[in-house]
């Protein structure tokens, strides 16, 4: 469990958190769709903190995000934006997983904001479903 401060488009928060996702997919952790309405282009990504303690609260939370929607689960809270800020009381003591490969880090603070400048290769019939623009 880990205690931070984090701000969401200029808006300063704390908490206690055991997971932290950030993401711009509507899966998680094998998964679908967790989040409503994800799209690639929309200038935000997903923000979900998570206050899960054990094995049983993680396979809870996952059923209710499936059926009741993130915004339901007890001990999660969601976001969507373009600008985030957390701040950790010290080092994390385990690395992040930034897109399945592990990312270490020596400091206890980190930024996230979102850059247009990425191109993606996908089969035509997904681009209506993530993109907002053709």
């Amino acid at each position: 469990m880990n205690h931070i401060k984090y701000t969401i488009d200029g808006v300063e928060k704390e908490g206690k958190f055991s997971y932290i996702f950030i993401t711009n997919s509507n899966r998680i952790g094998g998964v679908d769709n967790i989040y409503p309405d994800i799209k690639l282009d929309d200038n935000k990504f997903e923000v979900l903190l998570c206050n899960i303690k054990n094995k049983a609260e993680i396979i809870r939370s996952l059923y209710l995000m499936r059926n009741k929607g993130i915004e339901n689960v007890p001990g999660c809270e969601y976001y969507c934006t373009s600008n985030l800020k957390i701040e950790f009381d010290e080092t994390p003591k385990f690395s992040w997983g930034l897109d399945g490969e592990e990312y270490k880090s020596e400091t206890n603070i980190f930024e996230f904001t979102v850059n247009k400048d990425i191109n993606i290769l996908l089969p035509e019939y997904n681009i209506d479903k993530l993109f907002i623009e053709k």
